[in-house]
């Protein structure tokens, strides 16, 4: 039932006099619930149907906790799901709510280059694990197409080292007490 719906129901419901307000406010919880579902079904319909494409031997890890030392600080990778090739490989992805983000603005110098380096610290935590990472890549599961909903991309030795480097000179600037100026 749609909201207009619902509203209209209410409204009979209220002129006739023939529910209680909890009857009323259980009318509207229903409503709401299945809208919701509704929405989530849509949303997720194409999304499932590419999980479903990929082999399940060959996810590794979901939701996989990493905290590896920088600079003696923990790093908390929380990373969303690995999958292992049949080559002994592995593709490391990060799944993004909301609007998926055009792969042409994922990168250095880029609008979305927190993406990038959020990934790129995933991927440079588990080489230094020993993982031979073949690719990474981010999932949109609320995006309409697949072209939309999933890419991948591959870091050179040297993005990964930047990444790093930059992540423990932010790390020491913290520690020193010593920002930036900042635009204004």
């Amino acid at each position: 039932m749609k909201a207009n719906e619902v509203l209209k129901h209410v409204d009979h419901t209220l002129l006739t006099q023939t529910a209680t307000w909890e009857e009323i406010k259980q009318i509207c919880d229903d409503a709401v619930l299945n809208e919701l579902t509704n929405k989530g079904k849509e949303k997720l319909s194409g999304f499932y149907e590419y999980i479903i494409s990929r082999p399940i031997e060959n996810i590794f890890s979901a939701e996989l906790e990493l905290q590896p030392l920088f600079e003696d600080k923990p790093f908390i990778a929380k990373i969303d799901r690995i999958e292992k090739n049949t080559d002994g490989k592995y593709l490391v992805f990060d799944y993004k709510t909301g609007k998926p983000k055009n792969h042409k603005n994922i990168g250095w110098n880029k609008k979305h280059e927190d993406y990038f380096r959020q990934l790129g610290m995933y991927v440079s935590v588990l080489k230094n694990e020993g993982y031979d990472i073949d690719e990474s890549g981010f999932i949109f599961p609320d995006a309409t197409t697949q072209g939309e909903r999933c890419f991948c991309l591959k870091y050179s030795d040297e993005d990964l080292n930047k990444i790093e480097t930059d992540y423990k000179e932010a790390i020491n600037a913290i520690n020193s007490k010593i920002f930036k100026q900042c635009a204004v």
